[in-house]
């Protein structure tokens, strides 16, 4: 059942990841909800129900996005791991230690983004790649405060955890 709502709501964040999000851009920068929606996931969902929402998040980020084939599939499983082994050591599932680590996390991504980019032969211009390096990052930490008060009434069933 926690895994089934886990799963609604990373098809949820897709579907608002690639519409209404859009409206919220800021220097043409939208935030990761998929990337944020699987934090959460892996939080909660144990090891299986982590990399198997991983996953799934990674598809469809891969699906609706314009990055390599295949880089969020891979790439969201790593971050699930990398949380649910961080989460038994530290407390990142408060407010602002959670949105330091998913700006962690979202910096990591975006750097990954432009070495793929740079071997890949594309050039990205300072300015682009500072906006991707600095203000994805900050905008979707910032964001991630206000998805947890959102979602805090579902998931506070599965756990007593708060989020700010």
């Amino acid at each position: 059942m926690k895994n089934l709502r886990f799963f609604l709501i990373i098809v949820a964040a897709a579907v608002l990841q690639s519409s209404v999000v859009d409206y919220f851009r800021v220097f043409r920068v939208s935030p990761d909800l998929l990337l944020i929606c699987v934090v959460l996931a892996s939080l909660h969902a144990g090891w299986r129900g982590a990399l198997a929402l991983s996953f799934l998040g990674g598809v469809l980020k891969d699906c609706l996005g314009l990055n390599p084939a295949g880089f969020y599939t891979v790439l969201f499983p790593l971050i699930g791991f990398i949380t649910v082994k961080l989460s038994r050591d530290l407390a990142i599932d408060n407010g602002p230690f959670g949105a330091l680590f998913i700006f962690v996390v979202a910096f990591i991504c975006d750097i990954c983004i432009m070495i793929s980019l740079g071997f890949l032969g594309t050039v990205v211009s300072r300015g682009i790649m500072f906006r991707i390096l600095a203000v994805e990052p900050l905008y979707t930490a910032g964001f991630f405060l206000l998805v947890c008060g959102v979602l805090k009434p579902l998931l506070h069933p599965f756990s007593a955890k708060s989020y700010l």
